[in-house]
């Protein structure tokens, strides 16, 4: 028993509606004559050792503020295209909304205006300057740039670092290991395995994932098979590919997607984390197709511990270098598959030589600019044994690792970071 809606559309607000979209769906209906005024999807929350981390911040939360330092103008910021949340900056007080979800259909796109519009009229504040991703695509930036008023736009992984710096009332800069799937980049490419240092006035890109093509652009997140064989091109050279894919491959329209590759058709380049998940899992044989969102991911988390993660040897070969490259996990994953280890250990070698690497180069990059606070924001942290295992790591560094608390490491947040760096710009005009 759930509240009702279809997957990826609002909640369903009166009871005529509820029977007429699900009706096909649901075995029975609980009704009730109270009507619903405003659509609220559940909170989701995992306890970790040092307290409550957010995959949704909704019901139950929301729209209680997020006290920041200083004053400034007023700011509505509209947030990203997937597990959208808008924010409303007033005063000292940074309001999100509740979870809406992801802008992919013209239901949850009212959702999206329907929520704006309650959050000024609530709020009483409908701000001059609204903040926005960077990315043209997306509907949201679509909705802000049809209106009038004074538009700032945000790149995706600076609102990322910035979002958590404001829960912890940072002061100055600090540095960001930004992990997620995809945001639009100031080059544009896609980026999603970043090393920042900034604060709301603006960031330095200091490393990054080295750069593989995505054959099919979007259309690969749904089928890490795409992506295991464009990271392996790219790791061993494409003679290599055929022999060094595993059997489950067989069946699947490889030569196609080589062909995509060679001639450069639709495949941008990504420095995502996301994406070398979706590839080192793949490569195991056990995850071509993805059913639902991060799945080979989530599945690949799944097959190790912390306590194993803790114990496993990193693979060698994998630096801590400002550019971090991604060949040596993928020619020790598939060394490992030609092997017969199995992908539990696959999964703990993996999640060990990451958690190293990324402590490597946050240190690397805390000599080069002297900061010692490190943000580790992003939807690939929703992997807890990622997380507890870079702030274990970063700690014994002697660096001071800052996790999101108050909103999720995911999309949800990304609004309260470009609410601040909107306000910051306002201050410089």
């Amino acid at each position: 028993m759930t509240s009702g809606n279809s997957s990826d559309e609002p909640i369903c607000l009166d009871n005529d509606e509820a029977q007429e979209k699900l009706g096909t769906i649901a075995d029975a209906f609980l009704l009730h004559d109270r009507g619903i005024i405003r659509r609220a999807d559940d909170s989701v929350l995992q306890n970790l050792d040092s307290g409550p981390f957010f995959f949704r911040r909704s019901r139950g939360y929301a729209p209680v503020p997020v006290f920041i330092k200083g004053q400034g103008p007023d700011i509505l910021a509209v947030g990203p295209e997937l597990k959208n949340t808008i924010c409303l900056l007033k005063n000292d007080r940074a309001f999100l909304s509740p979870h809406i979800g992801d802008l992919e259909n013209l239901q949850a796109f009212d959702f999206f205006k329907e929520t704006i519009a309650t959050m000024q009229n609530v709020l009483e504040c409908e701000p001059d300057f609204i903040a926005h991703d960077m990315h043209p695509g997306y509907l949201s930036t679509q909705w802000a740039r049809k209106q009038s008023r004074k538009l700032i736009p945000v790149q995706h992984h600076h609102a990322h670092l910035v979002a958590v710096m404001a829960e912890h009332k940072v002061d100055g800069q600090a540095i960001g290991l930004i992990m997620d799937g995809t945001g639009f980049g100031e080059d544009g490419t896609i980026w999603g395995g970043e090393i920042l240092a900034g604060d709301a006035s603006g960031f330095s890109r200091l490393g990054h994932f080295e750069p593989v093509p995505l054959p099919g652009g979007d259309a690969a997140i749904k089928a890490p098979w795409r992506t295991a064989v464009s990271y392996l091109r790219h790791a061993v050279g494409e003679e290599a590919v055929l022999e060094l894919l595993p059997g489950s491959f067989e069946n699947l329209a490889v030569q196609p997607v080589l062909e995509i590759l060679r001639k450069k058709i639709n495949s941008p380049l990504t420095s995502s984390c996301g994406r070398l998940f979706d590839a080192v899992a793949a490569l195991t044989g056990l995850w071509t197709e993805a059913r639902y969102e991060a799945q080979a991911a989530i599945e690949l988390m799944a097959l190790t511990t912390h306590e194993e993660v803790r114990q496993a040897k990193a693979w060698d070969g994998v630096s801590g270098s400002m550019t971090l490259p991604v060949s040596p996990f993928i020619t020790a994953a598939v060394e490992s598959v030609t092997r017969g280890v199995s992908p539990q250990e696959i999964s703990a070698r993996f999640h060990r030589t990451l958690i190293d690497v990324l402590a490597s180069a946050a240190m690397v990059a805390s000599r080069e600019t002297g900061l010692r606070q490190v943000v580790l924001a992003g939807g690939v942290f929703q992997n807890e044994i990622l997380m507890i295992g870079l702030v274990e790591a970063l700690t014994a560094l002697g660096l001071h690792p800052l996790r999101p608390e108050q909103t999720p490491a995911n999309d949800g947040g990304i609004a309260l970071g470009q609410a601040l760096i909107a306000r910051a710009v306002c201050g410089r005009q």
